[in-house]
Protein backbone atom coordinates (compact mmCIF):
# COMPACT_ATOMS: atom_id res chain seq x y z
CA UNK A 1 0.00 0.00 0.00
CA UNK A 2 2.64 2.48 1.12
CA UNK A 3 4.52 1.81 -2.37
CA UNK A 4 1.47 2.04 -4.76
CA UNK A 5 0.56 5.44 -2.83
CA UNK A 6 4.18 6.89 -3.16
CA UNK A 7 4.43 5.67 -6.85
CA UNK A 8 0.35 7.34 -7.78
CA UNK A 9 1.33 10.50 -5.30
CA UNK A 10 5.07 11.01 -7.27
CA UNK A 11 3.08 10.38 -11.16
CA UNK A 12 0.09 13.07 -9.52
CA UNK A 13 -0.73 16.57 -10.94
CA UNK A 14 0.56 18.06 -8.10
CA UNK A 15 -1.52 21.36 -6.80
CA UNK A 16 -0.33 23.75 -4.02
CA UNK A 17 -2.97 25.93 -1.76
CA UNK A 18 -2.15 28.79 -0.90
CA UNK A 19 -1.25 29.20 3.18
CA UNK A 20 -4.18 31.70 3.78
CA UNK A 21 -6.66 28.91 2.06
CA UNK A 22 -4.96 26.35 4.18
CA UNK A 23 -8.02 25.82 7.12
CA UNK A 24 -10.65 26.62 4.80
CA UNK A 25 -9.89 24.25 1.77
CA UNK A 26 -9.81 21.38 4.60
CA UNK A 27 -12.55 22.55 6.70
CA UNK A 28 -15.05 23.49 4.18
CA UNK A 29 -18.78 22.76 4.30
CA UNK A 30 -20.49 19.68 3.30
CA UNK A 31 -21.15 19.68 -0.79
CA UNK A 32 -24.72 19.83 -1.99
CA UNK A 33 -25.99 16.50 -4.16
CA UNK A 34 -25.28 18.57 -7.15
CA UNK A 35 -22.01 20.02 -6.65
CA UNK A 36 -21.13 16.10 -6.22
CA UNK A 37 -22.45 15.19 -9.57
CA UNK A 38 -20.21 17.62 -11.27
CA UNK A 39 -17.20 17.20 -10.10
CA UNK A 40 -14.65 16.45 -12.57
CA UNK A 41 -10.91 16.05 -11.63
CA UNK A 42 -8.07 17.01 -13.90
CA UNK A 43 -5.89 14.15 -13.86
CA UNK A 44 -5.96 10.62 -12.82
CA UNK A 45 -4.60 11.24 -10.02
CA UNK A 46 -4.27 14.41 -8.23
CA UNK A 47 -2.13 15.34 -5.19
CA UNK A 48 -3.12 18.62 -3.11
CA UNK A 49 -0.78 20.19 -0.46
CA UNK A 50 -0.86 22.89 2.00
CA UNK A 51 0.73 24.58 5.43
CA UNK A 52 -0.77 22.04 7.89
CA UNK A 53 -4.27 22.42 9.67
CA UNK A 54 -4.36 20.60 13.11
CA UNK A 55 -6.86 17.41 12.48
CA UNK A 56 -8.85 18.10 15.27
CA UNK A 57 -10.58 21.50 13.14
CA UNK A 58 -11.51 18.71 10.46
CA UNK A 59 -13.01 17.15 13.44
CA UNK A 60 -15.12 20.59 15.07
CA UNK A 61 -18.29 21.63 14.47
CA UNK A 62 -19.29 24.54 13.16
CA UNK A 63 -19.29 26.51 17.27
CA UNK A 64 -16.28 24.77 17.68
CA UNK A 65 -14.08 25.64 14.88
CA UNK A 66 -15.58 29.32 15.51
CA UNK A 67 -13.56 28.78 18.39
CA UNK A 68 -10.37 27.40 17.35
CA UNK A 69 -10.31 30.00 14.94
CA UNK A 70 -11.00 33.03 17.64
CA UNK A 71 -8.26 31.50 20.07
CA UNK A 72 -5.80 31.91 17.24
CA UNK A 73 -5.68 28.44 15.71
CA UNK A 74 -1.92 26.86 15.26
CA UNK A 75 -0.09 23.64 15.05
CA UNK A 76 1.98 21.62 17.54
CA UNK A 77 2.70 18.43 18.39
CA UNK A 78 -0.54 16.92 17.49
CA UNK A 79 -1.48 15.35 13.97
CA UNK A 80 -1.75 17.58 10.84
CA UNK A 81 -2.87 17.47 7.91
CA UNK A 82 -0.96 18.66 5.02
CA UNK A 83 -3.30 17.78 2.02
CA UNK A 84 -4.89 14.91 -0.26
CA UNK A 85 -4.19 12.34 -2.81
CA UNK A 86 -7.12 11.67 -5.36
CA UNK A 87 -8.36 9.86 -7.76
CA UNK A 88 -10.43 9.99 -11.07
CA UNK A 89 -12.14 7.52 -12.61
CA UNK A 90 -11.47 7.01 -16.47
CA UNK A 91 -14.43 9.38 -17.15
CA UNK A 92 -12.81 11.61 -15.34
CA UNK A 93 -15.23 11.89 -12.30
CA UNK A 94 -14.22 11.63 -8.81
CA UNK A 95 -13.31 7.98 -7.78
CA UNK A 96 -15.02 8.12 -3.97
CA UNK A 97 -13.30 4.62 -4.00
CA UNK A 98 -9.76 5.85 -3.43
CA UNK A 99 -9.01 9.10 -0.87
CA UNK A 100 -5.59 9.55 0.90
CA UNK A 101 -4.97 11.93 3.43
CA UNK A 102 -1.75 13.27 3.78
CA UNK A 103 -0.79 13.48 7.47
CA UNK A 104 1.91 14.81 9.51
CA UNK A 105 2.88 13.54 13.15
CA UNK A 106 5.22 13.22 15.83
CA UNK A 107 6.63 9.66 16.43
CA UNK A 108 7.49 8.17 20.34
CA UNK A 109 11.03 9.76 19.65
CA UNK A 110 9.77 13.26 18.88
CA UNK A 111 10.59 13.20 14.89
CA UNK A 112 8.23 13.97 12.49
CA UNK A 113 6.69 11.69 10.12
CA UNK A 114 4.43 12.13 7.28
CA UNK A 115 2.18 9.11 5.92
CA UNK A 116 -0.29 8.52 3.05
CA UNK A 117 -3.43 7.60 4.79
CA UNK A 118 -6.53 5.79 2.90
CA UNK A 119 -9.51 7.69 4.51
CA UNK A 120 -13.16 6.98 3.18
CA UNK A 121 -15.12 9.83 1.60
CA UNK A 122 -18.40 10.91 3.98
CA UNK A 123 -19.73 12.63 6.53
CA UNK A 124 -16.92 12.60 9.08
CA UNK A 125 -14.07 14.47 9.46
CA UNK A 126 -11.82 12.63 7.08
CA UNK A 127 -14.65 12.36 4.13
CA UNK A 128 -15.51 16.06 4.29
CA UNK A 129 -11.89 16.74 4.03
CA UNK A 130 -11.64 14.97 0.79
CA UNK A 131 -14.46 16.33 -0.59
CA UNK A 132 -13.32 19.91 0.07
CA UNK A 133 -10.22 19.34 -1.94
CA UNK A 134 -12.18 17.64 -5.05
CA UNK A 135 -13.82 20.69 -5.60
CA UNK A 136 -10.98 22.63 -5.64
CA UNK A 137 -9.18 20.75 -8.03
CA UNK A 138 -12.98 20.54 -10.56
CA UNK A 139 -13.68 24.25 -9.91
CA UNK A 140 -11.08 26.63 -8.59
CA UNK A 141 -8.70 28.38 -10.38
CA UNK A 142 -5.48 27.20 -10.84
CA UNK A 143 -2.35 29.13 -11.77
CA UNK A 144 -0.26 26.88 -14.22
CA UNK A 145 3.91 26.01 -13.20
CA UNK A 146 6.27 29.09 -14.32
CA UNK A 147 8.12 28.27 -17.13
CA UNK A 148 11.84 26.93 -16.81
CA UNK A 149 14.71 28.36 -18.06
CA UNK A 150 16.13 26.94 -20.74
CA UNK A 151 18.18 23.21 -20.24
CA UNK A 152 20.80 23.91 -22.83
CA UNK A 153 22.64 21.21 -25.10
CA UNK A 154 22.37 18.44 -21.61
CA UNK A 155 19.20 18.72 -20.37
CA UNK A 156 19.30 16.23 -18.14
CA UNK A 157 23.13 16.41 -16.59
CA UNK A 158 23.11 16.31 -13.16
CA UNK A 159 24.59 20.34 -12.96
CA UNK A 160 21.82 21.50 -15.61
CA UNK A 161 19.14 19.45 -13.47
CA UNK A 162 20.56 21.60 -10.36
CA UNK A 163 20.44 24.84 -12.06
CA UNK A 164 17.10 24.53 -13.07
CA UNK A 165 15.88 23.55 -9.65
CA UNK A 166 17.61 26.02 -8.06
CA UNK A 167 16.41 28.66 -10.61
CA UNK A 168 13.49 31.36 -9.45
CA UNK A 169 10.82 29.31 -11.45
CA UNK A 170 12.09 25.99 -10.63
CA UNK A 171 11.61 26.83 -6.70
CA UNK A 172 8.29 28.50 -7.53
CA UNK A 173 7.10 25.18 -8.59
CA UNK A 174 8.07 24.81 -12.43
CA UNK A 175 10.54 22.02 -11.36
CA UNK A 176 7.74 19.52 -10.26
CA UNK A 177 5.00 21.42 -12.55
CA UNK A 178 3.15 22.39 -9.49
CA UNK A 179 -0.06 24.30 -10.23
CA UNK A 180 -1.00 27.44 -7.83
CA UNK A 181 -4.80 27.97 -6.66
CA UNK A 182 -5.61 31.78 -7.64
CA UNK A 183 -6.32 33.75 -4.55
CA UNK A 184 -6.26 37.71 -3.97
CA UNK A 185 -5.83 38.12 0.04
CA UNK A 186 -8.64 40.26 0.85
CA UNK A 187 -8.18 43.95 2.34
CA UNK A 188 -5.89 44.38 4.98
CA UNK A 189 -8.07 47.07 6.73
CA UNK A 190 -11.60 45.25 8.61
CA UNK A 191 -14.67 46.95 7.24
CA UNK A 192 -16.43 49.89 8.53
CA UNK A 193 -19.04 49.16 11.64
CA UNK A 194 -22.48 49.46 10.18
CA UNK A 195 -24.64 51.14 12.85
CA UNK A 196 -28.19 49.36 12.80
CA UNK A 197 -30.93 50.46 10.97
CA UNK A 198 -34.05 52.26 11.51
CA UNK A 199 -36.66 50.04 13.54
CA UNK A 200 -34.53 47.48 14.39
CA UNK A 201 -34.59 46.49 18.18
CA UNK A 202 -31.08 47.97 18.78
CA UNK A 203 -27.10 47.67 17.77
CA UNK A 204 -26.08 44.20 17.01
CA UNK A 205 -24.24 42.42 20.31
CA UNK A 206 -22.55 39.47 18.36
CA UNK A 207 -20.62 38.62 14.92
CA UNK A 208 -21.21 35.80 12.98
CA UNK A 209 -18.75 33.23 11.74
CA UNK A 210 -19.61 31.64 8.48
CA UNK A 211 -17.96 28.09 7.39
CA UNK A 212 -16.23 28.19 4.08
CA UNK A 213 -18.51 26.19 1.56
CA UNK A 214 -19.41 26.10 -2.24
CA UNK A 215 -22.42 27.52 -3.78
CA UNK A 216 -23.74 25.18 -6.48
CA UNK A 217 -25.49 27.63 -8.72
CA UNK A 218 -23.84 31.65 -8.56
CA UNK A 219 -24.94 33.78 -11.15
CA UNK A 220 -21.92 34.85 -13.69
CA UNK A 221 -22.66 37.17 -16.01
CA UNK A 222 -21.89 36.55 -19.51
CA UNK A 223 -19.62 39.17 -20.98
CA UNK A 224 -18.21 40.20 -25.22
CA UNK A 225 -14.93 40.08 -26.83
CA UNK A 226 -14.26 43.25 -25.24
CA UNK A 227 -15.15 42.43 -21.66
CA UNK A 228 -18.53 43.81 -20.85
CA UNK A 229 -21.40 42.47 -19.25
CA UNK A 230 -23.86 41.87 -22.47
CA UNK A 231 -26.93 42.45 -20.30
CA UNK A 232 -28.03 42.19 -16.37
CA UNK A 233 -27.19 39.52 -14.89
CA UNK A 234 -29.45 39.91 -11.57
CA UNK A 235 -32.08 42.47 -13.00
CA UNK A 236 -35.06 42.73 -15.29
CA UNK A 237 -34.04 41.12 -18.64
CA UNK A 238 -31.75 38.25 -16.73
CA UNK A 239 -31.75 35.32 -18.98
CA UNK A 240 -29.62 32.38 -17.91
CA UNK A 241 -27.69 31.61 -20.95
CA UNK A 242 -27.87 34.51 -22.56
CA UNK A 243 -26.93 37.20 -20.25
CA UNK A 244 -25.63 34.97 -17.44
CA UNK A 245 -24.82 31.32 -16.33
CA UNK A 246 -24.29 29.46 -13.12
CA UNK A 247 -21.35 28.22 -12.06
CA UNK A 248 -19.95 26.76 -8.67
CA UNK A 249 -18.51 28.96 -6.30
CA UNK A 250 -16.01 28.84 -3.23
CA UNK A 251 -16.48 31.31 -0.16
CA UNK A 252 -14.08 31.57 2.48
CA UNK A 253 -14.48 31.19 5.86
CA UNK A 254 -16.10 34.94 6.68
CA UNK A 255 -15.99 36.76 10.30
CA UNK A 256 -18.55 39.22 9.79
CA UNK A 257 -18.67 42.11 12.08
CA UNK A 258 -15.06 41.34 13.56
CA UNK A 259 -15.24 43.46 15.82
CA UNK A 260 -17.85 41.95 18.11
CA UNK A 261 -17.67 38.72 20.09
CA UNK A 262 -19.18 36.02 18.79
CA UNK A 263 -22.34 34.51 20.46
CA UNK A 264 -21.10 32.07 23.74
CA UNK A 265 -22.61 29.11 22.39
CA UNK A 266 -25.36 29.65 19.50
CA UNK A 267 -24.47 28.34 15.75
CA UNK A 268 -25.61 31.74 14.40
CA UNK A 269 -24.72 29.88 10.81
CA UNK A 270 -25.04 26.41 9.68
CA UNK A 271 -24.38 24.92 5.70
CA UNK A 272 -27.62 22.36 4.73
CA UNK A 273 -25.69 19.56 4.63
CA UNK A 274 -25.44 16.92 1.65
CA UNK A 275 -28.61 15.28 1.97
CA UNK A 276 -30.78 18.70 2.39
CA UNK A 277 -33.48 19.33 -0.43
CA UNK A 278 -32.52 22.66 -0.82
CA UNK A 279 -30.27 25.43 0.65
Amino acid sequence: MRTLTGTAAYLAAAHMVPAELALDVATTAPLDQRTRAALRLPAPWSLVVHEPVPVRALEADDDELASLVEAGLCVGPDPAVLGALLAARPDGGLDTTSGFLLLSALDAGGTRRWVLQAAAYGDHAGGRALYGYAPQLAFGQWTPPPALPDPGPRPLSRSTLGRIAASEAGRAGGFHAVRVLDFTPPPQNPPEPRTAPAGTRGPLVYGTFRRAHWSPGTRIGIRDGTGKLVGPVYKDGAIEGVTFTREPRFFPRTRIRPDLPLAPSTAVYRIPGPKAASR
